[in-house]
């Protein structure tokens, strides 16, 4: 029963984990051209998207973490200008999924009583 709990994590922590990654609601935010927002990739404004000037990295939890971390420590003084999204919120929900399978998938390996699962390779 665990080994389906965290395949079922993992499949729905990874659906959620390339969508999050993939759009750029990560940010929203009222400026003076317009609602604006930002993900990892772009920055839109008014209609108009344009790449970051550095692509930051693939290791979702710690690219969670920093680009909290930049975000909080850039917009902090203007906070009613600005909120976390949607995209934000889906990798933060993967990150815990996938920690979840992790958890699961470690709890089922140690009730597997087979030997193939305690025989080293």
């Amino acid at each position: 029963m665990a080994g389906r709990g965290g395949l079922l994590c993992a499949a729905s922590g990874l659906a959620l984990l390339v969508a999050a990654t993939a759009t750029d609601f990560w940010l929203q935010y009222r400026a003076a051209g317009g609602p604006g927002c930002q993900g990892l990739w772009r920055v839109c404004l008014g209609g108009e998207c344009r790449p970051h000037a550095g692509t930051p990295g693939f290791l979702a939890l710690l690219g969670l973490a920093v680009y909290t971390a930049v975000t909080v420590s850039a917009f902090g003084q203007r906070q009613p200008d600005w909120r976390f999204s949607w995209s934000y919120m889906l990798g933060w929900v993967a990150a815990v999924l996938l920690l979840s399978a992790g958890l699961f998938h470690v709890c089922a390996a140690s009730k597997d009583p087979s030997p193939e699962s305690s025989e080293a390779a």
